[in-house]
């Protein structure tokens, strides 16, 4: 975003058409301005916008004394769109003035407050303008949130000796239909899921080789390395010293 600074005199601005690949939105905060787009004249006035459409010739003719005025640029997939103008919206003003806010404050959060505010402007913008939206398709694969719960549950309490029981009770869900959702949506039991996880994050453990074989069975939780060795060998049909002795 910009601000182009007020214009003290009635003149002509740019003497050469050009396009751009993105589109281009021209706000009009004080003032007026004349553009010429695909021979087409616009008089943008105080509170009224233009969205200048990807690849359409275009320049600025003139523009009114003190004139202030918010430009946009942006690439929007691939609907072309056609060029347009129109009035501000309470919405859209209520977005540019909170744009400029944010801009002038500059906290650690600004940046990623004003990306979510241009988007919903420049939305707001297009469907005034009649562009057609895509229909969100109803056939679009959308994972449970109370999968992503229970994934993330075994994963930070791996370390632990996690049982379907406890991770049902944590997603406020019953033992059947948690096995349900996690067969639907992993392809595996949650039990299933535990063992590959713990798995898993033993492997890593064996190849930091900070530890211990011993201190891997204490910290994984089995009552002895007997027990450790014969999970892991079972898994990968090799104890787990063998293991980390084919990554040397």
């Amino acid at each position: 975003m910009k601000h182009l600074q007020p214009e003290h005199d009635t003149k002509m601005i740019t003497d050469k058409m050009h396009h751009h690949r993105g589109y281009e939105i021209h706000i009009t905060k004080n003032g007026w301005q004349c553009y010429e787009v695909c021979g087409k004249k616009y008089n943008i006035e105080k509170g009224h916008f233009l969205i200048i459409a990807p690849e359409d010739e275009h320049k600025i003719l003139e523009c009114g004394k003190d004139t202030e005025k918010i430009s946009l640029f942006f690439i929007y997939g691939e609907n072309r769109g056609v060029s347009y103008s129109g009035k501000l919206s309470d919405r859209m003003l209520d977005n540019i003035k909170y744009i400029i806010s944010e801009n002038e404050s500059r906290t650690v959060y600004s940046n990623k407050l004003i990306e979510n505010r241009v988007m919903e402007l420049v939305m707001l913008f297009l469907r005034d303008s009649g562009m057609k939206e895509a229909k969100e398709q109803k056939n679009l694969f959308v994972e449970d949130a109370r999968v992503a719960l229970a994934r993330q549950y075994i994963r930070d309490n791996i370390v632990k000796n996690i049982k379907v029981s406890d991770i049902a009770c944590y997603c406020y869900l019953s033992t059947k239909q948690l096995t349900r959702l996690f067969l639907k949506y992993e392809g595996i039991s949650p039990a299933g899921y535990i063992h590959k996880q713990k798995i898993l994050y033993i492997e890593k453990l064996i190849e930091n080789k900070n530890f211990s074989l011993r201190e891997i069975s204490e910290k994984m939780n089995f009552s002895s390395e007997y027990y450790f060795n014969s999970f892991f060998k079972k898994h990968y049909g090799m104890p787990p010293g063998v293991y980390r002795n084919t990554m040397k």
